[in-house]
Formats: C-alpha cells, structure tokens, sequence
C-alpha cells in the first residue's frame, strides 16, 4: 500500500512538475497566432505592422516582446511601440470561462525613435483562455513629458480599454475610452480626443470581417501658422459589415458637428451609404489580391487594365449603392445630395458596355448658389460648366439654390426631365 501511495505522489508530483512546461508551450503557440493574425490584418492595411517579435519561455515563466512601427511609410525618423511581457503559464483559475486558463500576461508599453526611449503609463493584463481565447484590460494613467532632444512636449490625460479575442484571432470586441492627446512643438500642435470606441466583430468563411464598429472623437485639431489650423469637432463614425448568404454588404455614417479650415469655419458634414449586394467569394478574393505590398511586389503588381477587368468581373455578378445622405454646409451655403446604384446579378459578361446598359441609377442633388459661385471663384473650368448646364436646363433654380434631378436606364440619362446623350464605348 505504501508503495502505491508513493508511486501515486511520485506521478502526481511529476505531472505538476511536466504541466507548466506543457502549458508554457500551448501559451506560446496562442501568442504567436495572435501575432500571425496581426500582422496578416497588417498585410491589408487594417492595422499596425508587428516589426519584431521575441519569445524567452522558462518553465514557469516567460518573456516576450514584440516592436511595432507607429509611423511606417513616413519620411520622418521611425517611431516603435515596445510591448514587453512577463507571462505566468501553468493552469490557473479562470473566472471568465469554466475550468482553468493557459496562461496571465502582464505587459508594459514604451515609445522608441532614435534618440530615446519613454516608458508609457499604460499596463494591460490579458488572460489566455484554455480553448485559445483572451481577454485584455489595458488602462493608461495622465502622461506629461518633454523630450529631450526636440524640444516637443506630449500630454495625455490616460484612458482605458477591455478586449476579448476569440480563439485563433476568429472574433475581436473592443470597448474604450481615452482621454485628450495633446503634442506641442514651437508654435506646431496636435490635439486629438477624448475619444470613445467599441466594437464587436467575427471573421466570416471568407475571411472577411463582419459587424459594427463605433469611433466618437470630441475634437481633432492641427495648428501650423505655415499652411494654417485644421480642426474637427464632434466626429463619430460608425460601419457594420454583414453577409446575407453569399452577398456582402457594407454600411457607414461618418458625421462631424463642426469643421474649420484655412478657406471656411463653421462647416459640417454628414455621410451615410451602404454598398450592397456584392459577390461575397469574389470580393474576398480582390482584398486578398490587392493587399498592401511593398518594395519588389508592388513594382510587380496588377495594372490598370487588370484592375479594370477584375472591378468588372465582380460587378458583373451585381451590386448596390445608396447614398442616403452626403451633405457638406459651410459658411458660403449648403451640398445635399443622395442617389442609388444598381447593377442587376444577372447583369451579363464583365465588359463594360454590358454593365453600363445593366446599370440603374438615381440622383438627387441640391446646392446653394452662393457655394457654387464660392467654389468657381477658384476654378474656372467649374464655373464653366455650371454655367452651360444652367443655359441648357439641366440645373434649375429654387430660391437661393440650384436643383438637378438625374436618372439612368438602360444607357439613357436624364436631368430634370431632359435627355443627355452619353458616348458609350463601342461593344
């Protein structure tokens, strides 16, 4: 008997001993898969490129670090986001899911360029679930600081943010809100925020990413004396992506209370569309095509003509869109306009005569005669035409604005009720 109790406490003893070593492994599998996924998100232009990655895996413990270029592309200095991580791993109690999770991640933040580094009052804990999954908090506290070198000074009153990531990257939620950021060099600034975001999306079979997404930033404002300040006040956006069998559609609004710049103050703006009723596999297919490349690959990419034959070839199985709001006011007067396009499923072969004989469409526009003189006044070409299409009834006075009503079918467009011949290309 005491031998078995022995040989008993002997494997137990072992298995507690091999478990976080195993464990240790499945962790660091699940962070390089969420890197994968990051940077494959990258690769499209949809987040932020990973530059560097290390993982250092101990048996109870790791560390990890990961670089992230902030200003890639640019011709300034490269600016890097540092992420540092100390992982616990073995299994341990999760309270977010039944039973035990993989791992706890505890990470801090540092901004790198080439002459110093700044450690950032920002942490972020992130559970790793048993199945793959995790769940983040990041939380940043109030940021004063000086560089040394150029003379900048860059505040941030903090903020904070909850994320959960599905297992294998197959689903993100997001939810934050970050206080005003402020960056002041000479008589140059930038004032960003507060800012508000949340979100809640999965990846669909084809790899695209589907649901709503909501972004409200209170103030966004550039001061240069040199070409002078921009500033936008109360912005909120919002897009959700859905799929209806084989068919996407995209839908956003994008509003802002107040627009200032160099030529007019006191603007506003308000857009709301939806592209619908598009050929999900084969739209799927050109993200991937047309992702973002760089260096030799983009020297060797697709050309005009096989742009052109691949737009075609995917609104020759149909498409949709409704502008139901563009509108743009400012001081001078007011743009309102929304239209609708259509292209039927069984619209014909991917040539562009068929399309365009497949093609319907409306447009209703209204805009302030004394925009139209403001926006001529600096370009003649524009005056021009405002001018022959007036002459010829196709903008119609109504009070102080001018009106056009415009329709399409079958290769025929109309404006107010009048025809306009239009020089389609030879089939």
């Amino acid at each position: 008997m005491r031998k078995l109790i022995l040989l008993i406490v002997v494997v137990a003893a072992a298995l507690l001993l091999a478990v976080p070593r195993i464990v240790g492994a499945l962790a660091q599998r699940q962070v390089d898969d969420y890197i994968a996924t990051l940077n494959s998100a990258a690769a499209t232009g949809s987040g932020p490129q990973i530059t560097a990655h290390s993982y250092d895996r101990g048996w109870f413990e790791a560390h990890s670090s990961q670089r992230i270029a902030l200003n890639e592309g640019s011709d300034d200095a490269p600016v890097y986001l540092v992420v540092d991580s100390r992982i616990e791993h073995g299994l341990i109690l999760d309270d977010s899911s039944p039973g035990l999770g993989l791992a706890e991640v505890f990470s801090s933040f540092s901004l790198v360029d080439e002459d110093e580094r700044v450690e950032l009052p920002l942490t972020a804990t992130t559970r790793i679930h048993l199945n793959g999954a995790a769940s983040s908090f990041v939380s940043g506290e109030t940021i004063d600081h000086r560089f040394d070198e150029s003379g900048s000074r860059l505040r941030w009153d903090g903020g904070e943010m909850r994320l959960d990531i599905g297992a294998g990257g197959s689903s993100i939620a997001a939810n934050g809100s970050f206080g005003q950021l402020q960056i002041d060099q000479d008589e140059n600034s930038l004032t960003f925020g507060p800012m508000q975001l949340a979100g809640d999306q999965r990846l669909s079979t084809h790899q695209l990413w589907l649901g709503a997404s909501n972004l409200s930033i209170e103030k966004f404002a550039v001061a240069d004396p040199a070409t002078g300040s921009f500033q936008v006040q109360d912005f909120d956006f919002f897009s959700d992506a859905r799929l209806d069998g084989e068919r996407l559609a995209y839908a956003f609004v994008a509003e802002a209370a107040r627009i200032s710049t160099p030529e007019f103050d006191d603007g506003q703006l308000r857009i709301s569309m939806e592209l619908s009723d598009l050929h999900a596999e084969l739209a799927a297919g050109l993200r991937d095509k047309y992702a973002r490349q760089d260096g030799a690959e983009a020297a060797s990419g697709p050309g005009w003509a096989e742009m052109e034959a691949d737009m075609l070839n995917l609104l020759a199985q149909g498409g949709r869109l409704d502008i139901e709001k563009f509108f743009i006011a400012t001081e001078d007067g007011r743009l309102d306009a929304s239209a609708q396009l259509v292209v039927a499923s069984d619209a014909g072969a991917p040539v562009l005569v068929e399309l365009l004989m497949a093609l319907k469409g409306e447009i209703d526009l209204v805009v302030s005669k004394a925009l139209l003189a403001a926006a001529a006044e600096n370009n003649p070409q524009l005056a021009q035409a405002a001018s022959m299409l007036f002459k010829a009834g196709y903008l119609l006075e109504e009070n102080d604005d001018f009106v056009l009503k415009a329709a399409y079918t079958g290769g025929l467009l109309t404006i107010n009720g009048l025809p306009l011949p239009l020089p389609l290309p030879v089939r």
